[in-house]
């Protein structure tokens, strides 16, 4: 699973081949970056996502990272309280599976990222504070950024108005992800993914069967003991 990524506003001019290859022709790639709290995204933050617009064009949005299955009547702090909200959600399993099966239809959306963070699985610390997991940083060597594979979902909870909540798809780690001993990473769609994503005809469990781009990511430790030591 994934409770970290890095998007700063910069993510359009770091697309490289999303850009030159018109993969994504109907975005603007210059309009200004919408409302988000930091260029650290956690569970809950307000990020930025793509996502087709009701006339098919592309646009970015400002949503929070927490998928909301929705009922009427409740409000968002006692949907919080829930617990009920998803950052993640399997992608083996999303295109059936409750709550994400209509999004899966109808809320395909694409998270732009210029990195994620996993912690590995280290034994817990000692008595001495020695030990414990260490968090690492996965990005692309030359710095270009990416998109994840994500579904939103419009919820209108009567205490904040409308709003706009997503979920990564994740997927069985490989690569370097799966190096550190993590066993889920997110899906990082290459170029040719990113329009095929958005085909809600294109069934998510497929997009987990795939190569795994994260096996060209270079990874760095930025919490805990190994962090120290390197």
């Amino acid at each position: 699973m994934c409770n970290h990524y890095a998007s700063s506003g910069e993510w359009r001019t770091k697309m490289g081949v999303f850009r030159e290859a018109g993969i994504l022709p109907d975005f603007d790639w210059n309009a200004p970056r919408v409302n988000v709290q930091s260029d650290d995204v956690y569970p809950t933050s307000v990020g930025e996502i793509l996502t087709p617009s009701d006339d098919g064009r592309l646009v970015a949005a400002s949503a929070s990272w927490l998928f909301m299955p929705w009922k009427p009547g409740l409000t968002w702090a006692e949907w919080c309280k829930t617990r009920r909200g998803c950052n993640n959600a399997r992608g083996e399993e999303a295109d059936t599976k409750w709550p994400f099966g209509p999004a899966a239809k109808r809320g395909r959306c694409l998270i732009p990222g210029e990195a994620f963070f996993e912690w590995n699985d280290d034994p817990p610390k000692a008595k001495d504070g020695s030990g414990g997991k260490t968090e690492y940083r996965f990005a692309y060597p030359d710095g270009r950024a990416f998109f994840f594979a994500g579904l939103c979902n419009r919820v209108e909870p009567p205490d904040s108005g409308p709003m706009l909540t997503y979920t990564m798809i994740t997927k069985a780690a490989g690569g370097d992800t799966a190096s550190i001993g993590h066993p889920r990473q997110p899906v990082i769609l290459t170029a040719d993914d990113a329009a095929a994503w958005l085909d809600p005809e294109r069934p998510i469990k497929s997009f987990t069967e795939q190569l795994d781009p994260a096996g060209t990511f270079a990874l760095k430790a930025v919490k805990g003991p190994k962090a120290v030591a390197a």
